[in-house]
């Protein structure tokens, strides 16, 4: 009886061991795009206004100087809270300028 629980024992043991042998890293790859050709110049910076739902929106375009289309930026959008407005909100982050 005492031999079948110690070969419990060792089985549950054994399986819950994870094991001396290190796991091997997860493979990853990178791949790495070709230049961007662009398909059109880069829009003007400056106020700009588009229809959505009927009403009319503005916003404001910052570029920067270096831009020709042909490298990758990252894009960010800053939106102004509810009780604000667009120049308050330039005004508070200088986002215009860090754009540009």
């Amino acid at each position: 009886m005492r031999r079948g629980w110690f070969l419990v024992v060792v089985a549950v043991l054994a399986a819950c061991s994870g094991g001396s042998a290190a796991r091997p890293a997860p493979v990853t790859t990178t791949t790495v795009a070709a230049a961007c050709t662009p398909s059109r110049p880069a829009p003007p910076a400056g106020a700009h206004t588009f229809a959505f739902n009927g009403a009319e929106r503005s916003y404001l375009m910052a570029i920067p100087p270096e831009y020709d289309g042909r490298a990758a930026y990252p894009l960010v959008f800053v939106f102004h809270g509810f009780a604000s407005n667009g120049p308050a909100s330039d005004e508070n982050t200088s986002m215009g300028a860090k754009g540009a």
